[in-house]
């Protein structure tokens, strides 16, 4: 069995003594005579060039404890820099905050980069998402000047949220992960590591100290360690694999009884949550031991008792380390008393807070024998942001190689296993992704439309004005920008437009994008349209545009709408339409049989859904020219 454990530094704080100042000590002395620091360095790729031990230039940079939940602190980005709260998070190895441009409501809480007042603001074209165990984002990747105390890191690739879910609650702004590049969801380079190529840190360290106290206290060191904030010599754990700060755990006992990890297992260390997460059994098994009651996703003990609950005592590297009941029980809002263990468990491989999606309604699986699908390809594949659970075993160490493969046989009820090789009757499988990020913006549209190179354009210029607009055939959500734009021989500069950053509905359409021809107070985005800035320029010499379509033809006996009726021109759609009683009537009359499916009443084409033709429907008639 595997017991996967998320261990809070927070956990820990009580363990740890402040004492008098002490000349401070570098790495190198701290280890030496134990032939650690040789494993240490051989262990990482660091050259011995980038690692200074003429003393230690350390950065230490303070923290605020959030009830205990969160620890967070201040960094600043840009030129003039603007200021964030972010998590120090070791479980992650993504720094972002959200953008300007984002409208999910978390975003509207919280801090935003405004990145048209960053002289050393730039963007690239590369999208990313991530899935945490309290929520997801989507982001594009930038570069910009970040600073975390006097440390500097300029050109830092960072990523800027477009949308957040589960963030509303948070008082942070965004994450600063501190894990190693490998997990980088991004794929930017770490700012610590950055910082330590740079040679802005004099050694490849990072230390936290994290206290009971709310206002102060708590700080994160990075080049070293300070001795002010513990005694006697610090105890080094060796990491299961260089790639996650995961460590081998002997035994977790109360009262030198064993009560989990019997056999050993593995710990991830991770100062991004309160939590201590395990499997099922387990937990409830701790739960039991101590007396706590479960109350809906929380197990809840006496407040009176917590200062006689018994320490829960982790051993790793054979050091116990003792947890009092005061460092594992927390207050909920209301003042009462749970604690900070955790269950998530499925079957013997535990996936901490894995996302997935329930179905409200579904179409054309009524005659499937299975109840619901597992995904299996990559996590950019993912249509609502989760990342798959193949990929977060995978991350979380739970499986040994990140390979999956299956035996598929002909016999009906002859089982199908997983294979390193295929037999006589089976079929090797791979997955064809067949949907893509394909905007070279911010954008999750269809592979087969061309997308707009930003990058590739000199005369590029975003905004931060984002809008959305509703067709009768699908929905976009933007963001405005600026560029050249022709049609023909006619040019019009620095012509206000949108980028789409989501696209839904438009995924058998073979045109890329769509150019408005209405009255400048119908546009959703704001920007004035092309022929009206054409028209202001006097790029044209009439405010006149017209069209000839040909094979078009009409009856010339009345039908309907003897008395008149107002008709909409739409070259947006290639029906006409109109109340559901007038158009049964029109293919009465033509000979036309139903057929797989009706049009009920007045459905838009592409007409944007507005108050104004919503109030129409039902007495107007929309043409095609």
């Amino acid at each position: 069995m595997k017991w996967l454990v998320l261990l809070g530094l927070v956990a820990f704080s009580e363990c740890i003594v402040k004492i008098p100042l002490r000349r401070l000590k570098t790495m190198r002395n701290v280890v030496s005579g134990k032939n650690m620091l040789n494993n240490f360095l051989k262990e990482h790729a660091y050259s011995l060039s980038q690692i200074s031990f003429r003393g230690s230039n350390l950065t230490t940079h303070p923290l605020r404890n959030i009830k205990d939940l969160v620890y967070m602190g201040n960094i600043t980005i840009g030129t003039p820099p603007q200021e964030f709260q972010v998590v120090f998070d070791t479980a992650s190895s993504d720094l972002w905050v959200p953008s300007d441009f984002c409208t999910s409501p978390a975003c509207s809480t919280h801090v935003r980069f405004r990145h048209l007042q960053s002289s050393t603001f730039r963007l690239t074209n590369k999208t990313f998402r991530i899935t945490y165990g309290s929520g997801r984002m989507k982001g594009v990747v930038v570069h910009d000047t970040v600073r975390i105390g006097n440390l500097v890191s300029t050109d830092q690739p960072f990523g800027l949220s477009v949308e957040e879910y589960g963030f509303e609650g948070r008082i942070y702004d965004g994450v600063l992960g501190l894990n190693y590049p490998n997990l980088s969801f991004s794929g930017a380079i770490p700012i610590f590591d950055k910082l330590k190529n740079q040679g802005a840190i004099s050694e490849p360290v990072f230390a936290f100290y994290l206290s009971k106290d709310e206002r102060e206290g708590s700080v994160v060191m990075f080049g070293g360690v300070d001795h002010r904030y513990y005694e006697g010599e610090l105890n080094w754990v060796p990491l299961i694999q260089a790639g996650d700060w995961s460590v081998h755990m002997d035994r977790i006992s109360i009262e030198r009884k064993i009560i989990a990890c019997s056999d050993g297992c593995k710990a991830l260390v991770d100062t991004g949550t309160s939590d201590i997460v395990g499997p099922r059994r387990l937990v409830n098994n701790i739960h039991r031991l101590i007396g706590a009651i479960p109350r809906g996703s929380e197990h809840y003990v006496p407040c009176s008792e917590v200062n006689t609950l018994p320490s829960i005592v982790f051993t790793i590297n054979g050091i116990n380390y003792p947890v009092p009941g005061r460092a594992y029980i927390l207050k909920d809002d209301r003042g009462r008393c749970y604690t900070t263990f955790q269950e998530n468990r499925i079957g013997d491989l535990v996936s901490t807070d894995p996302l997935f999606s329930l179905s409200v309604v579904e179409y054309g699986c009524e005659g499937a024998p299975f109840d619901g699908i597992l995904g299996l390809n990559y996590p950019n594949i993912s249509l609502f942001g989760a990342i798959p659970i193949f990929a977060n075993l995978k991350n979380q160490g739970a499986i040994s190689e990140p390979v999956f493969a299956f035996y598929l046989s002909k016999a009906q009820n002859a089982p199908s296993l997983a294979s390193s090789a295929a037999g006589e009757n089976a079929t090797m499988l791979s997955g064809d992704p067949g949907y893509t990020e394909p905007s070279a913006f911010l954008s999750f549209s269809m592979a087969k439309h061309v997308r707009f190179r930003h990058l590739q354009s000199s005369t590029f210029r975003l905004t931060n004005k984002t809008f959305s607009i509703t067709y009768g055939s699908g929905r976009i959500k933007g963001v405005v920008a600026y560029d050249t734009v022709w049609i023909g021989d006619l040019v019009s500069p620095d012509q206000p437009f949108g980028l789409s950053v989501a696209e839904y509905g438009f995924e058998g359409r073979t045109y890329d994008g769509v150019f408005g021809l209405n009255y400048p107070n119908i546009s959703f985005s704001g920007p004035i349209p092309m022929f009206d800035k054409l028209k202001n320029q006097g790029a044209i010499s009439e405010p006149v545009f017209a069209f000839y379509l040909s094979n078009i033809s009409m009856k010339r006996k009345v039908i309907a709408f003897s008395d008149g009726c107002e008709a909409l021109v739409d070259t947006g759609t290639s029906h006409i339409e109109a109340p559901g009683r007038l158009v049964n009537n029109i293919q009465k009359l033509i000979g036309a049989r139903l057929w797989g499916f009706k049009v009920k009443g007045h459905a838009p084409g592409l007409l944007p859904v507005s108050k104004h033709n919503k109030e129409l429907q039902g007495q107007s008639l929309t043409l095609s020219l």
